[in-house]
């Protein structure tokens, strides 16, 4: 999905968001679990942030039987930085 630059910048303008996509990027496919771990906030808070950002397609995923890894959607993001 194609947003407007306005659009990707009201997503990322959440502090949560953009620390997600840091730990994505430097770590790699994580799970929604693992995720909020590391943040320490709740997995639900996690997965509504995750589909914010999936809907915005910064994110991608890809179910792995009962795991789902979030990863960078490294095209979307080469487009941002554009």
């Amino acid at each position: 999905m194609n947003l407007e630059p306005s659009e990707i910048f009201k997503v990322l303008s959440v502090e949560t968001r953009v620390k997600i996509i840091d730990m994505l990027k430097t770590e790699g496919p994580l799970g929604a679990k693992d995720i909020s771990l590391n943040i320490g906030i709740t997995t639900a808070a996690v997965s509504q942030h995750l589909k914010i950002l999936k809907q915005a397609g910064l994110v991608r995923s890809e179910r792995k039987g009962y795991w789902i890894p979030y990863s960078i959607d490294e095209k979307a993001m080469a487009n941002c930085k554009q």
